[in-house]
């Protein structure tokens, strides 16, 4: 298991890269503390500036390309690469010394950031430290016991700043991490509950029409046959629950499915009346979540099982929503008239209504709402069915709500 935290990446893309010499090209103006006093110190002529200030120069550009490139010999680890980086600026840094004193301090911070934004804070953040700290009593040598203070100050204050940056960066990793692990244990749990949900009732129907079957074997071979019948029916009924959860735990939005529902109730000879998304009232995430869910569920047992020629969803809310048939800032009315504080999601159909005859169909029918019904309050939400009172007694149609 890999460890918590940041990994700053060995290989950048373009898009990185653009942001990393933003980031890092930002900073470089703290050289301009030596470059003053390279350009501003007694002792340089002109050639001396102008040395120093290329030598500066090609620093600033080593850093950036190093910072950007964090591994630019492949062949040897990252940490040798560093190695050998650092090497180079000190080398660049003792050039400097020359033409700006003990100013070069100013340079140290630029190698320790290169440690603690290359590598893990394991390993960057002592490297860093260290190489602070011997920088930092090069530069005591340098401007001398009375002076040296004055001089680290940068280092340290450069280095506290570094520091910051990178736990910040720590911190934010280490967050998105624990709220991926907390965000893959609920898709598991929800896993876990929808396949108990699509296979508990229908495993349990199994079994006892086995047993049966055992049973009626020889006493009643018609019976017997039967109940596999009955068996063969249930697995179908089971594996095309299974194929739906698999489908649902990569399933859109809310938008997404009411799409889907039009589409899928059209190529199924039901005029849908479902609104667009435009039209869709705000929702909380978790209502957008359980509504997703219950309107696939319910759009497919109305293809399946209602046959229907109608079919229409409507999504209302109160108070700071709207939906057409509920004014702005009221209650929203269920289908029994009571007023309702939450959101609700409404199917109706005008197919055989919830009875809807006692064959297999009707069973797994049931087997799905109760599904849907479990759903719904381990949301606490409700879900409420109905007749929608068509006025054809064959007919009575089925009105589905979901009241969170």
């Amino acid at each position: 298991m890999s460890r918590p935290g940041w990994q700053p990446p060995e290989e950048l893309d373009a898009n990185e890269r653009r942001f990393t010499l933003l980031f890092s090209g930002v900073w470089l103006i703290f050289l301009g503390w030596p470059i003053y006093e390279v350009l501003t110190s007694p002792g340089n002529g002109p050639a001396s500036r102008t040395i120093g200030v290329i030598l500066i120069a090609v620093f600033a550009v080593t850093y950036l390309v190093w910072f950007s490139w964090p591994r630019p010999v492949k062949s040897i680890p990252l940490v040798a690469n560093t190695l050998l980086q650092t090497m180079i600026l000190a080398v660049l840094i003792t050039a400097v010394v020359p033409f700006a004193g003990p100013t070069v301090a100013g340079m140290v911070p630029y190698v320790m950031a290169l440690w603690m934004f290359n590598h893990r804070v394991v390993l960057g953040l002592p490297a860093a430290f260290l190489v602070g700290a011997l920088g930092s009593a090069a530069v005591a040598v340098i401007a001398g016991p009375q002076f040296a203070f004055g001089f680290l100050t940068p280092i340290i204050f450069t280095a506290g700043i570094i520091t910051m940056f990178r736990l910040a960066f720590e911190h934010s990793e280490i967050e998105r991490e624990f709220s991926e692990r907390v965000a893959l244990a609920e898709q598991r749990e929800e896993l876990a509950r929808t396949v108990h949900d699509a296979l508990g009732h229908s495993l349990t129907s199994i079994t006892v029409q086995a047993q049966l079957a055992k049973r009626l074997v020889a006493a009643d071979p018609a019976a017997a046959e039967r109940q596999l019948d009955g068996i063969l029916a249930t697995a179908r009924d089971s594996l095309r629950d299974v194929r739906s959860t698999v489908e649902f735990l990569d399933a859109p939005g809310l938008d997404e499915q009411l799409d889907h529902a039009r589409t899928t109730l059209t190529a199924a000879g039901i005029e849908p009346e479902i609104p667009h998304r435009d039209d869709v009232p705000d929702l909380d995430p978790a209502d957008r979540r359980l509504f997703s869910w219950c309107l696939r569920e319910a759009i497919t047992n109305v293809v399946r099982h209602s046959g229907a020629t109608h079919c229409g969803v409507e999504i209302i809310v109160g108070s700071g929503g709207h939906d057409d048939r509920v004014g702005a800032g009221d209650a929203p009315k269920s289908r029994d008239g009571e007023a309702h504080s939450g959101a609700i999601l409404r199917i109706t159909d005008d197919g055989v209504g919830i009875d809807g005859g006692m064959d297999g169909d009707a069973v797994t029918r049931g087997t799905g709402l109760r599904g849907l019904s479990r759903r719904a309050e381990r949301a606490n939400a409700t879900l409420v069915l109905s007749d929608a009172d068509t006025g054809d007694p064959d007919r009575p149609g089925t009105i589905l709500e979901v009241r969170t």
